[in-house]
Formats: structure tokens, C-alpha cells, sequence
């Protein structure tokens, strides 16, 4: 199964940093005394929803992500900075956040002494406009023997999600009107979304009045809508004939951009169409166009 996207995590620090409830160390815990060795680090796990996991019986460890920090000893304030890359297979999926302390492991329970608990919501990053979260704040917890929350600390985090998911874009190129050509010329449209283009059959330029009727489907990724622009340049297919050897060139005749994030907004606007007086005034065909977007 392929992953939908990377999240970028940075442990930035945390702070305010207590000894959770526990059997071992519930002197300690019991009164919310600090530990006596404080040698903190931070496990963050990938994890798909309960209901789904259920649902399906099983979860295969591809899809369970894990990291931790290194270890900062003698302190409950520790400083990280550290950043991983985790891949996220489900759009169900949050961050667990846990702190643990190094020099308390419990041997019984196979794992080392609790520090506190987060969760991160990663639903955000699966709208049509995904925002980063910038370095925040989560409050640490944990369950304790009156099943009330008791808030051990904090930690600071960024999040960002780089989807693997495409999307498309239908372009439909009608025709022109009064371009600027040799009259007998082939016309083609060039459509470029990103990386990727399309272009049109050649149609003659009929006096500058082409018809094309033809639909380019463009593909981008989700996560870059906002640094992505559709390009249409209109080129002009000029054969020459040295050495009895026919060659092919073209020749820009113009062309203009917009802005994907411009589309998808006019769309959800307009019922997901873009009306030509919605067009930018700067764009410059040396003639008109006519697009659908859909």
C-alpha cells in the first residue's frame, strides 16, 4: 500500500515536565513530585483510527509510524529541535505524542517510565487548502486511578504534510478569435500545469479564427495548489526545408497564466466554473480565448 503523503514533525522542546501516576513510582507521582533523575525524550507514533483498525482486523506495521528524539538528561525542560519525516497511509490517521523518562524502566510492563501524553488531529491537512501547523503547544496528560486527567507538562510542535495524492484539472481549449498569424498557419495549444504538459492537434489558423475542441486533463498534487499556475501558450507550427530534409519549429505566438489557488476559488464561487470576465485582464493572446475549467 503506497502512502498519501509525508508529514514533516519537529519536536521543538518540553517543559513544565512531572512524574505521571504509576505503580512503581507512586511516591513520587502520588504528590506530583519531580522525579530525581529527569533524562526526558518524545515518541511520536502514526496511528490509524480505533474504529477503523477494528474494522479491518488488522493493521500492518507499514502503516504504524514511529520515531523518537534523543534522550536530553537532568533536565524537565528539555530542548530538542529535532525533525522527522513519517509516512501517513490513512486519512484517519492522528500523531501520538508520549514522553518518557530514560532512567526509570519499568521492567514488568516492558517500557519506560510515563511522562505524559498528546494527541494531534491531522484532519486539517486533508481539506482542499492544507495548512502547516506552526510550532504550537500540546498539553501532556494522562489517565489516572480516578479517570480524571492530570496534566504533566507540555510540548511544542510543527506539522507539515506534503501530499502524494494528485489531482486534476480538465482544460477544454474551444478556439480563438483575431490571432495575430500567418493566415494558412498550424496553430497548437500548449497547456503546462507544474512539470507537466499537454498540448493540442494542429488546427488551422483560418485567418486567425481556430477551432481546436479539444480537452487537455492536467495533474498536480494537492499540497502545492497554492505555488501551482496553468499555463496556455498558442504556438505556430513553421516547416522549413534545408537540404531536402523537412524540419519542424514553433513559434510562440503568446499566451497567459493563472494561478491554480484563482481557479479553485472562482469554481467554488461560481459552481466550479470560471466565466471569461473572471479572467486575468493581463493575460495577452494577441486575440481572445475561450476555456472551460472543470
Amino acid at each position: 500500500k503506497l502512502p498519501l503523503g509525508t508529514l514533516t514533525v519537529t519536536v521543538h522542546n518540553a517543559s513544565g515536565l512531572l512524574a505521571a501516576p504509576s505503580t512503581e513510582n507512586s511516591l513520587l507521582s502520588a504528590v506530583g513530585y519531580k522525579t530525581l533523575t529527569d533524562d526526558p525524550f518524545v515518541k511520536l507514533t502514526l496511528r490509524e483510527d480505533l474504529a477503523r483498525t477494528l474494522e479491518r482486523s488488522h493493521l500492518s506495521a507499514a502503516e504504524e509510524e514511529e520515531a523518537k528524539t534523543r534522550v536530553v538528561k537532568g533536565t524537565l525542560d528539555p530542548v530538542f529541535e529535532e525533525t522527522f519525516q513519517m509516512s501517513v497511509f490513512s486519512k484517519t490517521t492522528s500523531l501520538e505524542v508520549r514522553v518518557f523518562n530514560s532512567s526509570y524502566f519499568h521492567s514488568a510492563e516492558n517500557h519506560y517510565d510515563f511522562l505524559g501524553y498528546a494527541e494531534v488531529n491531522l484532519d486539517a491537512f486533508f481539506t482542499s487548502k492544507p495548512e502547516a501547523i506552526d510550532q504550537r503547544s500540546y498539553l501532556l496528560g494522562c489517565d489516572t486511578s480516578h479517570n480524571k486527567t492530570h496534566v504533566t507538562g507540555q510540548v511544542q510542535l510543527s506539522c507539515q504534510f506534503e501530499s502524494h495524492e494528485k489531482s486534476s484539472i480538465e482544460v477544454t481549449i474551444e478556439g480563438g478569435s483575431e490571432i495575430k498569424c500567418r493566415p494558412t498557419s498550424q496553430l497548437i495549444c500548449i497547456g503546462q500545469l507544474g512539470k507537466q504538459k499537454e498540448q493540442t492537434n494542429t488546427a488551422s489558423a483560418d485567418n486567425g479564427y481556430p477551432q481546436w475542441g479539444e480537452q487537455l486533463v492536467l495533474d498536480f498534487e494537492e499540497s502545492r495548489l497554492s505555488e501551482t499556475v496553468l499555463s496556455i501558450d498558442v504556438m505556430e507550427r513553421v516547416h522549413a526545408v534545408p537540404n531536402a530534409r523537412t524540419r519542424t519549429s514553433s513559434n510562440n505566438i503568446g499566451g497567459f497564466i493563472i494561478p491554480l489557488s484563482e481557479i479553485y476559488a472562482a469554481q467554488e464561487e461560481h459552481d466550479r466554473s470560471l466565466a471569461m470576465d473572471k479572467m486575468p485582464q493581463e493575460s495577452c493572446l494577441n486575440g481572445t480565448r475561450t476555456l472551460e475549467f472543470g
